[in-house]
């Protein structure tokens, strides 16, 4: 009986071939894809907890998994201009538009970082980048006219 015991445990602790994947066998684009989604996932819903180190965190980790993927580079802007990490949170951003120059919500979160940098000409800039790409309007446009318009009358926040 303790043969049995024996036996089945080790059938057990035997890897099914179909089940196992080696750690150095790469994942397919389509799982890296997969991968970088459930982590930008997981990197929003820190951000909506405002706990931005840990998005971060999950916004590194999607980019490993998809470097070209300009809503990464946006959310990873926004979580670094929330921490205060300024010079990260643009390069964030310069990368999002590299990579879509027509990205909203880059444009419009990077329009804030330039009022934040008292930069007004350049937050301009993307405001009217954006009406371009939203001649009937569209929320980027209206929070960057928003933030623009409350730094002109000086009572713009920032971050």
């Amino acid at each position: 009986m303790q043969l049995v015991w024996l036996a089945l445990l080790a059938l057990l602790l035997v890897p099914q071939t179909n089940q196992v994947r080696a750690a150095d066998d790469p994942l397919s684009e389509e799982q890296l894809k997969g991968k970088a989604l459930q982590d930008l996932s997981a990197a929003k819903k820190q951000i909506k907890a405002k706990k931005y180190d840990y998005a971060v965190y999950f916004l590194k980790e999607a980019l490993e998994a998809d470097e070209n993927n300009a809503d990464i580079y946006n959310n990873l802007g926004f979580a670094f201009r929330k921490m205060k990490k300024l010079d990260k949170s643009m390069a964030a951003y310069n990368k999002a538009l590299k990579i879509d120059p027509n990205h909203k919500g880059a444009l419009d979160y990077q329009g804030e970082l330039f009022l934040t940098l008292k930069k007004p000409a350049e937050a301009q800039k993307n405001w009217k980048k954006l009406q371009e790409l939203c001649p009937r309007g569209c929320p980027n446009l209206t929070k960057l006219q928003k933030a623009i318009t409350s730094y002109n009358s000086g009572t713009y926040g920032g971050y």
